[in-house]
């Protein structure tokens, strides 16, 4: 018969692992008890004084041995709401604590592209800019913003000094650089915009980008509908004028199909003749556009040290062309609103209506 072995012994299969632990239980209940003993006896206190009954102060005629042995037991007193009290302000062994999540880090954007950065002024989201290149010219509040270097060509130390959460891009010189930023640890991400469909596009995509989605939304859906009632109306026009494009003049530098000037003369109510090219940009020649005869002739580019339009009225194998005998060569536009795919496009369109049908022009507009 196995002899009855006390407690403390512990169980024979594990010695006294059992009794260790226990004991060290009871020792850290103790410790908390006798830290939170006086926090007992206050809520005991109150406790009495709402019952309206004596605090342990010295009773007239008490012996000394009752009058110590009534206020200790008023000190070592554990009430039920005491009890309740330690419990919950914490038991013998520790409660684990819960992660507590990083809050998620504000957007900082650098815009590459002129476009793109009216654009995330358009979603109202100027604010999350912090760099940007030295075309980067509207609105006046991209001032305030650091350069990053030039137009399709960042410098990279001036990026990674920025530390941007995404580089927003539409064309660079060096098509190798989108990974050597990655390769860096940078997000560059490209924002197409080569059709007036894909203006709005770029507002939600850039939106996202800056954590303002719902404007994005907003801006694009306005935009869309611009664009579609703009297309309504270009659908009336029945006379089209033939319009030829010219980007710079030494070479010819014109708009072929596919363009994004070619979709503003459409809507403009023109015919674009270099539509019969297969590029969108294409140099052509003197005796190209004079086979044509175009009726109108834009002049999208400034020269410094004059006017365009005067330039090309005075070429002289020009002087049969019906737009110059006519009159209709143009240069008094802000290109910006026309080469830029970006919110201000529609601006531009209106520019080239009234040059294109000045009879259907408001008479207060300005031509």
């Amino acid at each position: 018969m196995t002899p009855h072995r006390p407690l403390w012994q512990g169980n024979p299969s594990t010695g006294k692992t059992e009794v260790r632990e226990s004991r060290t239980r009871s020792r850290r209940c103790y410790r908390l008890l006798c830290l939170q003993a006086p926090l007992f006896a206050f809520a005991n206190g109150k406790e009495e004084a709402r019952d309206g009954s004596r605090k342990p102060e010295d009773v007239p005629g008490e012996t000394v041995k009752a009058s110590f042995e009534r206020k200790e037991s008023v000190k070592i007193k554990i009430t039920t709401p005491g009890l309740a009290m330690a419990i919950a302000m914490g038991g013998c062994r520790p409660s684990p604590t819960a992660p507590v999540a990083e809050p998620p880090p504000v957007p900082r954007l650098v815009s590459l592209a002129p476009n793109l950065t009216e654009i995330a002024f358009a979603v109202e989201a100027g604010d999350r800019l912090v760099g940007r290149t030295t075309a980067c010219d509207y609105p006046p509040a991209v001032n305030a913003i650091p350069v990053a270097g030039d137009f399709g060509s960042p410098s990279i130390e001036a990026l990674l000094s920025l530390k941007p959460t995404a580089i927003l891009y539409a064309d660079l010189e060096d098509r190798t650089l989108p990974e050597r930023l990655r390769s860096l640890g940078l997000n560059p991400v490209a924002v197409r915009c080569l059709t007036l469909d894909d203006i709005p596009k770029a507002m939600e995509i850039v939106a996202a980008l800056a954590g303002r989605e719902d404007q994005g939304r907003a801006a694009a859906g306005r935009w869309r509908d611009a664009l579609q009632q703009e297309r309504q109306r270009a659908a009336a026009y029945t006379n089209r004028p033939r319009v030829y494009v010219e980007y710079w003049g030494d070479p010819l530098y014109s708009a072929g199909r596919g363009s994004f000037v070619s979709e503003l003369i459409g809507l403009a109510g023109g015919t674009n003749l270099g539509d019969e090219i297969e590029s969108p940009y294409f140099q052509a020649s003197p005796e190209w556009v004079l086979a044509r005869d175009p009726e109108v002739i834009l002049c999208l580019y400034h020269l410094t040290d004059g006017s365009a339009a005067e330039r090309v009225r005075s070429r002289r194998a020009w002087q049969s062309i019906r737009a110059v005998r006519d009159g209709r060569v143009y240069d008094d536009f802000d290109v910006n609103q026309l080469l830029r795919p970006g919110p201000r496009v529609l601006d531009g369109l209106r520019q080239l209506r009234r040059r294109l049908h000045p009879e259907k022009a408001p008479p207060s507009s300005p031509l």
